[in-house]
């Protein structure tokens, strides 16, 4: 998992502040162009910095004021050289700086001590990682995680981009919270899933029991309960009960259908492959071809293709990045 080096993360508070000098903008971009996870990790912090809420809407900093303020202090006593007069500036100059650059900081890791940055780094598969207070949690490839160093307030928070699976430890006078840009899901002691995009915030709970309060919607919230599925999106929530186990496919390597319908085949299929799975209008509709029953493990995508294919009699084209079935004359 990638982790933002301390100096590369006050370069990018830094420059998200206008603050940044012409060397340690180069060095930042040349940080961020050695590979794609890096990028993934800088596009993360910007997400995460404007996320924050109120509580980074600073007042501007008045330079000129601090430089009266400054001048007065210097005259009201012995009148002083010009170079220690223009030392003292380029000190308070540097003691502004740090200032800001300390109060970015502390908001950064939430005065709370540091804050940790993970991401699954892509084309390494999935992630375990140890939280501070004993749970676990399992990143899906690409998904991002942060939380403090230590849990020591009333709670315990972290925040979550992407997919995740999360074992979390009992702990009922310090409830666990996750927050997304959406939702907050608080639990006392149990095993979920949570996947956090663009579109939706989706729960699953494996074991347990969940709330989940949307952002936008305070007074609407859930308990969630064991082998139920919870999506969250613009038009509100929509709780279903969990007919199959894929959910966790991209855990386990294994996908299970018995008598699924082709629709949901091919959402579990672009899921786990990460690819736009289609199939023509005509094929959905016929009566014969309506569920699948079959079982996947760990299995490459091709080999799959070909076993629907000789399964239902069917075949299929690839379009660009997208599969399309279709059905054989």
């Amino acid at each position: 998992m990638i982790q933002v080096p301390e100096h590369i993360a006050i370069i990018i508070i830094k420059h998200l502040r206008a603050i940044q000098n012409s060397t340690e903008e180069k060095e930042l971009q040349d940080w961020v162009n050695e590979s794609e996870e890096h990028k993934m990790a800088y596009e993360e912090m910007i997400r995460l910095w404007h996320e924050s809420g109120s509580v980074m809407e600073l007042p501007a900093f008045d330079t000129d004021s601090a430089w009266e303020k400054l001048d007065s202090t210097l005259a009201s006593g012995a009148v002083a050289p010009r170079g220690v007069k223009i030392v003292y500036r380029r000190l308070a100059l540097a003691a502004c700086l740090v200032g800001v650059l300390a109060l970015a900081s502390l908001i950064f890791y939430q005065l709370r001590g540091k804050t940790v940055v993970k991401i699954a780094e892509a084309g390494k598969g999935s992630q375990q990682l140890t939280l501070p207070d004993g749970s676990t949690v399992i990143l899906r490839e690409g998904a991002s995680i942060r939380y403090p160093d230590s849990f020591t307030g009333s709670e315990r928070a972290v925040a979550v981009s992407g997919e995740a699976y999360f074992d979390v430890q009992p702990e009922t006078s310090h409830p666990f919270r996750i927050r997304t840009s959406r939702a907050t899901i608080e639990v006392l002691g149990t095993s979920f899933i949570v996947n956090s995009n663009d579109r939706q915030d989706r729960l699953v709970v494996v074991s347990g029991r969940v709330l989940f309060t949307g952002k936008n919607k305070r007074s609407e919230q859930h308990i969630i309960t064991a082998q139920q599925d919870a999506t969250l999106d613009k038009e509100g929530f929509n709780i279903v009960t969990v007919k199959d186990s894929n959910y966790l496919s991209w855990q386990t390597g294994i996908l299970q259908f018995d008598n699924t319908p082709f629709a949901e085949v091919m959402t579990a299929l672009s899921d786990y492959y990460n690819v736009q799975v289609k199939a023509e209008a005509t094929l959905t509709t016929r009566p014969e071809l309506s569920t699948i029953t079959a079982r996947f493990e760990r299995q490459p995508l091709e080999q799959v293709l070909e076993e629907i294919k000789l399964l239902i009699n069917v075949d299929y084209r690839k379009q660009n990045d997208t599969i399309i079935f279709f059905k054989t004359q």
